[in-house]
């Protein structure tokens, strides 16, 4: 007994445990087979394509090996004898005692997967098009149409979550994340025990006992039992050693005339009508509600507002820009490099080899005809300057072509007429592109209903019919109403209907008003008054005519500046250093160095005190003294006093300067904001955007303060401001 247990003792010493024994592939005649490393003993003889599993390391499981012959798996066992026929494309173990199988499918080229046992038992029917293990659970996903369903099984197969979901994915080792079909996540155990509800885009691993979660693309924290720490309503954050740090997102304040502020919390925004704006968050957009912007009208993942006209967004997505309404719905596909919005047009731009790009869509999305343009321009009246194959044509404001694509120039349009170049000559052509007159003249003038030309050595006249009504060889100057011909003997003056005003002949020819042209004959002057064809000659002393207005021309006679009446007749006399043009019933004149005015009696009005003067303008004129600026009224009373060190009159409103300080009063001189902003700017005269140490905020010309001066960008859409602040990282106490 005691030689037999000494022999059994022996024998186990000696022999390496099972468990413990290292297996390795090895290669005969290009055939695979295993040996124990351990103890060199083969145990697979080298006779299959492959040993060990389709998928992970080489090893033993529950005693199988998989073996591969003809591109299919057979389990097998240790011992090399076979547990199963080669049926299978993919073979690796799961658990325990199970392994998982891939079946080339019968409707595709790719894999259906189930389970077998270790006795080669079928444990998961090959039902599944997608399997993900996760410890002894098994994440399955099966294609129905053109969706894929994911579910959960347990090793043995049985239902832990039904194939219902978008999607299933792993956590941690303990912890799934499931989505259903509204494409919000929940946090679920292994074992399909919900831990939250479905409130989520997006649930990530942050660390061991937490995990992010998003909401519209703004982050939380949530712990392993689905409590909240920290809500989703951030940009980004940190928690560390149980302290977190939090980055909001840009906090935009909506204000309007009629209705009280409302703050959302995105990285920017666009007004696209009273309740709606588009907003952009860590690379998400949608459109929202104003006054509540959890109320989305659309939301998309992974796409960029570029820019917005009322109700159509452009967007970007995968690099390319395409059109969406408020809804959402596409109105251009996402196609384009670049898209430009227009009144009742907009142009879509594609780039092409032959540089045609631009392609116009009316606003509902429709293609305006089929032609593509080089290049698109917006003339004042609406219409498009286009390029088309080198050649220059118009569009109508609608985006439909307007004339014949075959210029070379346009020239904006006067009274249904424009210049043309076509060839290097130049025509003038109707609004449909026609030729009133042919291109071949050197140069064009369109002045009333008159086109004065050049050709070669030749001058002349047409009427708006192409009726020839002067020609010469001799220079021409077109002026209101008038011409003049520049001959040997000097200026002749005609009218336009080529009549010679006079026999004579001029050393020079100017026009001071539509009315009056001033003639000068060996330093001699006279008055053309065009309506009358009267001339009116001047004092012999007259040595510069200058400008007209209220019926008085400024003249200067031995030095000194004074006016005379239309009919030439000295009615103020020249004993002025200088004299601006009246208006509103007074001229600025300087005496001394100084300067005041006078009224049409000759009568100083206002006392010449100051260093400079500008002409009245709507009862208010602009005045210097003491190195600083002002605003007096018609009668020398300053309604802004001389403080200012600059004051620039625009049509609604002053702008007014002090120490580098702008302030702002209305056109009538009443002050709104004393200089106390580092700028001012506006783009309609009524609402004006002010900046003090780098915060903006809105003043209306009625003095209203719209927007407190204490953001760092405003946008303006019409009455309606879009002001936002910047955040930084702040702590935040946590629910943990």
């Amino acid at each position: 007994m005691r030689v037999l247990f000494t022999l059994l003792l022996t024998f186990l010493l000696t022999q390496p445990i099972l468990g413990n024994d290292i297996y390795e592939k090895f290669s005969e005649n290009g055939k695979v087979g295993l040996r124990n490393s351990t103890t060199n003993q083969v145990i697979i003889e080298a006779i299959y394509d492959d040993v060990g599993w389709s998928k992970g390391n080489l090893k033993v499981s529950s005693g199988a090996i998989g073996i591969k012959q003809n591109e299919r798996w057979a389990l097998a066992n240790i011992d090399g004898s076979k547990i199963t026929r080669h049926l299978y494309s993919e073979l690796y173990p799961f658990t325990d005692n199970i392994f998982i199988i891939g079946e080339r499918s019968r409707f595709s080229i790719l894999n259906d997967y189930g389970t077998i046992n270790s006795k080669g038992n079928i444990i998961v029917p090959s039902d599944y098009q997608w399997v993900e293990p996760v410890n002894d659970v098994l994440i399955v996903s099966k294609k129905t149409g053109k969706e894929s369903q994911f579910g959960l099984l347990n090793k043995n197969g049985n239902t832990l979550l039904p194939l219902e979901f978008s999607h299933i994915e792993r956590i941690d080792s303990q912890t799934l994340s499931v989505k259903n079909g509204k494409g919000l996540y929940a946090l679920y155990t292994l074992q399909g025990k919900p831990l939250s509800d479905f409130l989520y885009e997006l649930i990530l691993r942050y660390d061991e006992n937490t995990f992010r979660i998003k909401y519209y693309n703004k982050e939380g924290l949530i712990d392993r039992k689905g409590a909240l720490i920290i809500p989703p309503e951030y940009k980004n954050l940190n928690l560390r050693n149980g302290k977190a740090e939090v980055l909001p997102f840009n906090k935009w304040t909506v204000f309007t005339l009629d209705s009280i502020p409302k703050t959302l919390a995105h990285d920017d925004l666009w007004l696209v009508n009273k309740n709606l704006v588009a907003i952009q968050t860590n690379g998400n957009m949608g459109v929202v509600d104003i006054s509540n912007e959890n109320t989305f009208e659309h939301y998309a993942q992974k796409q960029q507002v570029v820019h917005n006209q009322s109700e159509l967004i452009v967007v970007k997505k995968d690099g390319f820009e395409g059109v969406i309404n408020a809804e959402g719905k596409n109105i251009l596909p996402y196609q384009f490099d670049s898209i430009q919005f227009f009144k009742s047009v907009l142009f879509a731009k594609s780039q092409r080899k032959d540089n045609q790009n631009w392609i116009p869509y009316d606003l509902s999305g429709k293609r305006i005809g089929i032609q593509f343009y080089e290049k698109i321009t917006q003339k004042l009246d609406g219409s498009f300057l286009a390029l088309k194959n080198e050649k220059v044509g118009l569009l109508d404001a609608e985006g439909y072509e307007q004339t014949p694509f075959i210029f070379d120039k346009i020239y904006d349009f006067e009274k249904g007429f424009a210049i043309a170049e076509y060839q290097g000559n130049q025509g003038i052509i109707k609004p449909n592109g026609n030729w009133l007159i042919t291109p071949y003249k050197d140069s064009i003038q369109i002045i009333g209903k008159r086109i004065f030309y050049r050709q070669g050595t030749e001058y002349g006249v047409y009427d708006l019919f192409e009726q020839q009504i002067f020609r010469s060889i001799d220079p021409i100057t077109p002026y209101q109403n008038v011409f003049s011909e520049r001959t040997d003997d000097g200026y002749k003056v005609y009218d336009f209907d080529a009549n010679q005003f006079s026999p004579n002949t001029y050393d020079s020819v100017y026009q001071i008003t539509p009315d009056f042209l001033v003639l000068k004959s060996k330093n001699k002057f006279e008055l053309l008054q065009i309506s009358t064809t009267q001339t009116f000659k001047l004092d012999s002393k007259t040595q510069q005519v200058r400008g007209y207005n209220e019926g008085l021309i400024s003249v200067m006679m031995e030095n000194e500046w004074g006016f005379v009446s239309e009919q030439g007749l000295l009615t103020i006399a020249n004993r002025y250093q200088q004299a601006k043009d009246f208006s509103q019933g007074l001229s600025a004149i300087r005496i001394n160095g100084n300067w005041g005015f006078i009224n049409t009696d000759d009568q100083i009005t206002i006392q010449p005190t100051f260093q400079f003067v500008e002409s009245f303008k709507n009862g208010l004129s602009t005045v210097k003294t003491n190195d600083l600026y002002g605003l007096i009224d018609l009668n020398g009373n300053f309604v802004l006093n001389a403080v200012y060190d600059q004051l620039i009159r625009k049509e609604d409103f002053i702008l007014l300067e002090k120490n580098k300080l702008f302030g702002i009063a209305n056109h009538e001189g009443t002050l709104v904001r004393t200089p106390q902003f580092d700028s001012i700017t506006t783009t309609d005269s009524i609402n004006f955007i002010v900046s003090r140490n780098g915060k903006y905020g809105v003043v209306d010309i009625e003095g209203r303060d719209r927007v407190p001066v204490a953001f760092d960008v405003i946008k303006q859409s019409g009455d309606t401001f879009l002001a936002m602040e910047r955040q930084g990282w702040i702590e935040l106490k946590t629910n943990k």
